[in-house]
Parts: C-alpha cells; structure tokens; sequence
C-alpha cells in the first residue's frame, strides 16, 4: 500500500522521525515508519474525502446554476427560441434591455392614463353641459367607454406609477 502515496509523500516520510503534539506542551515521541505512514495516509483519506464532498457540492451548484440559466433564458426568449445551454453572460445584456423596455413601457402607461382620465374628464363635462344636444350624446358615449377603460387599466396603471415613483426615489 505504501507505494500508492506519492513519490514526495514517501521521501517526507523517509525524513519523518519524530511526531510533536498539539496539545499543552509540546512533546516528543519517536514515530516508528509505520505508524508515520498509517497517520500520513489518514490525513490523505480524510483530506480526499473532504475535497470529494467538496466537488460534488461544486458540481451540484453548477448544475443549478446551468438549469436556472435555461429557465431564465425559456421565459425570456420562449422555448422555441432559448439557447440549448444558455450562459448568463449571454442573459444578463437582454435582461438590462428588457428592464428598460418595461421602465419605458410603464412610463408610457402612466402617461396614456393620464391623457385618457383628461378625455374622460372633458368628455363627461361636454356631455354634462350640453345634455339635451346631439353633442352630448357622443361626448356621453366617448365618456362612458373612457371610464370603462380607466377602471380596467386602473391597477395597471397604478402598480406603473409606484415602480416608478421607486425609481425616481432611488435615482433622485
């Protein structure tokens, strides 16, 4: 069994004479060749033990970490369209792209309800002010289908004004 250590393990234990201990005062004893090779050989068991745990953790971890990649690459690009191994170096650009678009898209949200909740407000008053013309009747109808709109899109619109109240918080 002693030629399976390393030729540098080996020559150590030629040269091992003595072995101290680690506990109070030091003492010594001579180590007999033996005995130095069955201590060195544990040593190694136990280090390659902790090193085979060690990559298989590491491995582990990789292999969450490629899966994730695929499933962030699916719902980004659709499964038709995602990389087979997708890299996150590939990812992290279309994600920055991405927050853009939505920060750009709820800004534009925000605006259009803004406008439509304006449309809403004149068309309701035109409507109020002339109600016995034939104008009030489209500004009626105009105002009704606005509102309707205004109350579908309202959480909407709202979730997009507090994102990006966050943002100008955090951006000043």
């Amino acid at each position: 069994m002693a030629d399976q250590l390393p030729e540098k393990v080996l020559s150590l234990l030629n040269q091992a004479t003595m072995r101290v201990s680690d506990f109070g005062n030091p003492t010594i004893k001579v180590v007999r060749r033996d005995e130095a090779e069955a201590i060195v050989r544990s040593a190694l068991y136990e280090s390659s033990k902790e090193l085979r745990a060690e990559i298989a953790d590491l491995k582990e971890v990789l292999a969450d970490k490629r899966r994730l990649a695929r499933e962030l690459d699916v719902a980004m690009h659709g499964e038709a369209d995602a990389a087979k191994q997708a890299s996150l170096c590939d990812l992290v650009p279309l994600a920055k792209e991405l927050r853009e678009k939505l920060e750009r898209a709820q800004a534009a949200l925000v605006h259009h309800n803004d406008m439509a909740r304006s449309f809403y407000q004149i068309a309701n008053r035109i409507a109020t002010e002339f109600s016995t013309h034939e104008l009030a009747t489209n500004f009626g109808g105009f105002a009704d289908k606005t509102e309707a709109m205004l109350k579908q899109h309202h959480e909407v619109a709202n979730e997009a004004r507090h994102a990006l109240a966050i943002k100008e918080a955090k951006h000043g």
